[in-house]
């Protein structure tokens, strides 16, 4: 299936600089103090760095990682884990080194495609099927870890970073290695939102607030004519979503692209229009259930700002009404005690 030009550029722009600055944070030791002097090397850090998780071997497979010695640092990254088996961040390690060294073997990690739309198309050397199976693999573990840590505690502010560095370095893989651009949208767009849920719950969160700043920063950042593209976006968005409508899409869950207008629309302030949007997710028959319950808890937050709060309630039980236990739940349980108003 080959979608609109312009669909790929606008929804892989935010999809790269998720998994890019997910990616980055998740390699750097956290809570640095500040210091004077020269500056440490990784391998050798200050006495007050720490690693995630902590581990002697950290500094080391960190040092090789950026040094690209990809042969060296994979199996430093893999002993860590073994010895950290139900740490998510050291999952998320490990696939984040195996993910960029085969990014890097294929040659897909050429600054120079991402000046433009070139790399939507260009050509690379074919990716190794049992390392491709490798990073799923990792997926499935750190989400599995991440979800039994929510379903324990639904307020876990690390576990919902850790799942938005999962999410966005998914995103980053099917987008660059499968070419699979709703997979990488949807990965991407659940990635911001895990990071603002951090923000939620931890309103000081260095490293949540890098990554979701830095996408604000990137699009307010653009020239006016840029910003313009909104208007080519949501165009884009209602042709892709009434091409799923016409059938064009069998077999792919394209009410992400919903999800996608109704973000877009809610950052312009437009709440009548993303409420709109996000409602149209209950139109498709078998919606994702996990798409189909963040948009109504997205439409009854934009219910809320509308004060309207009759369809506020009703779009968050219908959100619970897909999964209960789930975290997307517990924020619609929230939202019913106390209305949504934007902080």
């Amino acid at each position: 299936m080959r979608l609109p030009r312009g669909f790929c550029s606008i929804s892989l722009c935010g999809c790269l600089i998720s998994g890019a600055f997910s990616f980055a944070l998740t390699h750097l030791p956290t809570r640095a103090s500040a210091q004077s002097g020269p500056r440490s090397s990784v391998a050798n850090p200050p006495a007050k760095l720490a690693f995630r998780p902590a581990d002697p071997l950290n500094a080391q497979a960190f040092d090789h990682f950026y040094n690209m010695e990809y042969d060296r640092s994979i199996p430093e990254f893999t002993q860590i884990l073994q010895r950290h088996a139900d740490d998510a961040d050291a999952v998320n390690h490990l696939l984040n080194t195996v993910l960029f060294a085969e990014l890097y073997r294929i040659g897909a990690l050429n600054a120079a495609e991402y000046a433009n739309d070139s790399f939507v198309n260009a050509a690379h050397r074919p990716a190794d099927k049992r390392t491709c199976d490798q990073i799923k693999s990792l997926v499935q573990k750190a989400q599995a870890i991440e979800e039994k840590r929510l379903a324990a505690n639904s307020k876990d502010a690390s576990a919902f970073y850790a799942r938005g560095v999962t999410k966005a370095q998914f995103a980053t893989y099917t987008a660059l290695i499968e070419h699979a651009w709703f997979s990488a949208l949807r990965n991407a767009v659940g990635a911001r939102h895990d990071h603002e849920k951090v923000l939620e719950l931890d309103p000081h969160n260095p490293d949540a607030k890098l990554i979701v700043g830095a996408h604000n920063y990137v699009v307010g950042s653009l020239p006016w004519g840029a910003k313009g593209l909104g208007r080519e976006a949501e165009a884009i968005y209602r042709k892709v979503w009434q091409d799923g409508r016409n059938e064009r899409y069998a077999g792919l869950h394209y009410e992400i692209v919903a999800i996608a207008l109704g973000d877009l629309l809610r950052s312009e302030k437009n709440y009548a229009g993303a409420a709109v949007a996000y409602d149209l997710v209950a139109q498709v028959p078998k919606p994702e259930p996990e798409t189909a319950q963040k948009a109504a808890v997205d439409a009854g937050e934009m219910y809320d700002l509308l004060k309207n709060r009759d369809l506020a309630l009703k779009r968050y039980q219908a959100a619970m009404a897909v999964d209960s236990g789930s975290p997307l739940a517990e924020t619609a349980r929230k939202r019913i005690k106390e209305p949504y108003s934007g902080s």
